[in-house]
């Protein structure tokens, strides 16, 4: 096990709704773990969800897009943390793990921490990691997605331009639906699901961080209108973008 540098935890509760995005890398490594409400997080073109239970590992270097809704209250913990060596653990990516056993590990480094007890959180943090790590699955360059590494870094990079599969396949040495299948079995989805998780996690950060409008932000990312948009929006987010803009005003 890394040695760890830091850590600190915190609560956070919410009533209904609530969204979260990080416009910057994330600063340090995260673990979330879901009390109550349940989350849809975009990450790098796909859709994850998260209910009571689950755990959210979130590494340093991190950038994603999150969106709450409770009935009536959301809750989680945030516990972040650091190791001396800066390239700890780098082989894991964001993920999620359904290990509602570990609630009471939350519940006392969060209290560790809160009552400035350093020693015992730093303690408690390495049971809780000796129990998670086992747990998570390698990044990217596993076995299963390496074959479309190439397909997947030219749709994070054009994700505005039109999808060319045929185009696609050929990066990847690969007949068009040999890469249809090996990309579905590597990423959960097809390249135009992928391109559209992409689309949506820009258009919430655009919603977030700007005035522009619906009908603004579908046409700077190249939607053939505003009802398409809408359409793709409510399928990724289960959220319309009104929804999501009122949310962060508030």
């Amino acid at each position: 096990m890394e040695h760890i540098r830091s850590v600190s935890g915190a609560r956070y509760v919410y009533d209904r709704y609530h969204s979260a995005g990080e416009g910057q890398r994330f600063p340090q490594f995260c673990l979330g773990f879901v009390q109550s409400g349940n989350a849809e997080f975009l990450y790098k073109g796909q859709v994850y969800s998260a209910g009571p239970g689950d755990v959210i590992y979130i590494p340093k270097g991190t950038t994603y897009y999150s969106l709450w809704h409770g009935k009536p209250e959301i809750a989680f913990y945030s516990i972040t943390f650091d190791f001396t060596d800066p390239y700890a653990m780098e082989e894991y990516e964001f993920q999620l793990v359904q290990a509602p056993e570990l609630s009471p590990l939350f519940d006392a480094l969060y209290d560790d921490t809160r009552d400035g007890e350093s020693f015992a959180a730093f303690g408690r943090l390495y049971l809780l990691l000796h129990a998670l790590y086992p747990r998570l699955t390698p990044h990217s360059g596993h076995k299963a997605q390496r074959p479309v590494l190439p397909a997947i870094a030219y749709l994070e990079q054009h994700y505005i331009e039109p999808v060319n599969v045929p185009m696609l396949a050929q990066l990847c040495g690969f007949s068009e639906s040999r890469f249809f299948t090996l990309f579905k079995q590597a990423t959960g989805c097809t390249p135009i699901e992928y391109k559209h998780n992409l689309l949506i996690q820009h258009a919430l950060k655009m919603l977030a961080e700007t005035s522009l409008s619906v009908e603004e932000i579908s046409r700077f990312l190249g939607f053939s209108s505003p009802a398409y948009f809408r359409r793709v929006f409510r399928r990724v987010t289960q959220q319309t973008p009104k929804s999501v803009r009122l949310m962060g005003a508030r």
